[in-house]
C-alpha cells in the first residue's frame, strides 16, 4: 500500500463515472505541480491534478537560497538553516570558500502541507492515478491513465520531472545540470519543441511553478479553445510567455558556459571555481539565481575571464571557442 504521510488531508476527488473537461490539467504533485495547481485555480479556473499519491512524501532533498525562499513566502518551511555556505574546491584548508549568503534545508513534510493545503483551499481536485499517454484533438488534450481511465483538459502541464512522462524531445535527451537549487531557468537541458497543448514545468520547483503560472494565467487560458487551431494558438502564446527571446537568450549562454565546463578536467575545474567564487556577489548571486540578463551574463563572463589564472584563461579559450561560434550562430536565430 502506498504510504500516506497527510491522513488529515481531505482532497476533492474526480470521479471518472462523470467525465468532464478542465482547463488545465497537471500531471504530478511535486513542488511545480502543485503550485501551478494553486495559483490557476485562484485565478478563476478548473484544474485537476493527476498522480499515483498525491499525499505521499517527497524523497527528494531541497537546498535553497533563503532570500529566494524567503521571496516566495515560504521562509518558514526549513527545518535548518545556515548563515553562510561552505564550498571546497579542494581538500586542503586553503580549498575551502565561505559563502556570504544564507542557505537552507527545505522541511519537506511542512511544504508539502503548506501546498496540498492551498491547493485543496482554492478548489483543486485530485485524481490517483499513472498517466501513461496524451492526445491532442478537437481543441482539447486527452490524458490516458491506467485503468483504463482518461481525463481532458484544455491544456496539460507535465511536472513529473525528470520522469518527462508526456514530453518528447526533439533532441536527445540530456539533464545535464543545473546552475542552483530551485532555478528560475533550467541549464544544459534538451527543450521540447513549440508544444501544441502540452507545457512542461521542468526541473520540477515552485519557484518554477509561481514563474511560468503568473505568465499563463495572465491572458492565455480567459477560455477554453473552441478548435485545434485557438488550442494550439493558446499553447504557442503560454510558450512565447515561459521561454522568451531573453530567457532564451540566457539559456543559450548558460549550454556554452556548460559545454566548456564538461570539457575541463579536475584541476581545471577546481582552477574555474576559484575564479567563479572570486566575483562580486552580484555576479555569481545573479548567476546561481538566473536573474542576470544577457548583457549583464557577458559582463559575468568577462569578469570571470579577469578573475581567472593565465593558464585557466587559455583553457577557457582553447575549450571556449567552438561553442561560443555556436552560441553566437543560435542567438541570431532568436526572434
Amino acid at each position: 500500500m502506498d504510504k500516506v504521510q497527510f491522513p488529515d488531508i481531505q482532497l476533492s476527488l474526480y470521479d471518472p463515472a462523470q467525465p468532464r473537461t478542465f482547463d488545465l490539467v497537471v500531471v504530478g504533485s511535486g513542488p511545480s505541480g502543485l503550485a501551478v495547481a494553486e495559483r490557476v485555480q485562484q485565478a478563476g479556473f478548473q484544474v485537476l491534478i493527476v498522480d499515483p499519491n498525491p499525499l505521499a512524501p517527497w524523497m527528494n532533498n531541497f537546498g535553497v537560497w533563503i532570500d529566494e525562499f524567503r521571496a516566495m513566502g515560504l521562509e518558514d518551511c526549513l527545518d535548518h538553516t545556515w548563515d553562510r555556505a561552505l564550498v571546497h574546491l579542494d581538500a586542503s584548508p586553503e580549498g575551502a570558500r565561505y559563502l556570504s549568503r544564507p542557505y537552507g534545508r527545505v522541511d519537506r513534510p511542512k511544504l508539502k502541507r503548506r501546498l496540498l493545503e492551498r491547493c485543496v483551499a482554492s478548489g483543486v481536485t485530485f485524481h490517483r492515478g499513472k498517466a501513461l499517454d496524451v492526445t491532442h484533438g478537437g481543441g482539447r488534450s486527452t490524458v490516458a491513465l491506467d485503468g483504463g481511465v482518461s481525463v481532458s483538459g484544455s491544456l496539460v502541464a507535465d511536472a513529473t520531472g525528470h520522469s518527462r512522462k508526456l514530453v518528447e524531445f526533439d533532441q536527445p535527451f540530456n539533464p545535464g545540470a543545473r546552475p542552483a537549487p530551485w532555478p528560475a531557468l533550467p541549464c544544459a537541458l534538451a527543450l521540447p519543441p513549440t508544444p501544441l497543448l502540452l507545457l512542461s514545468l521542468w526541473p520540477a520547483s515552485c519557484a518554477v511553478g509561481t514563474c511560468l503560472c503568473d505568465k499563463a494565467t495572465d491572458a492565455h487560458l480567459a477560455r477554453a479553445p473552441r478548435s485545434e487551431q485557438e488550442a494550439a494558438a493558446m499553447s504557442a502564446a503560454v510558450w512565447r510567455a515561459m521561454w522568451p527571446v531573453q530567457r532564451l537568450r540566457q539559456r543559450a549562454f548558460f549550454e556554452f558556459g556548460m559545454d566548456v565546463l564538461l570539457k575541463l578536467d579536475l584541476a581545471e575545474t577546481r582552477q574555474f571555481f576559484a575564479a567563479f567564487f572570486s566575483l562580486s556577489d552580484h555576479h555569481w548571486h545573479g548567476f546561481l539565481s538566473s536573474r542576470l540578463s544577457f548583457l549583464q551574463l557577458i559582463g559575468f563572463g568577462l569578469s570571470l575571464f579577469a578573475k581567472s589564472s593565465n593558464a585557466a584563461r587559455a583553457n577557457l579559450l582553447g575549450k571556449g571557442l567552438p561553442g561560443l561560434v555556436v552560441m553566437l550562430a543560435r542567438l541570431t536565430t532568436l526572434k
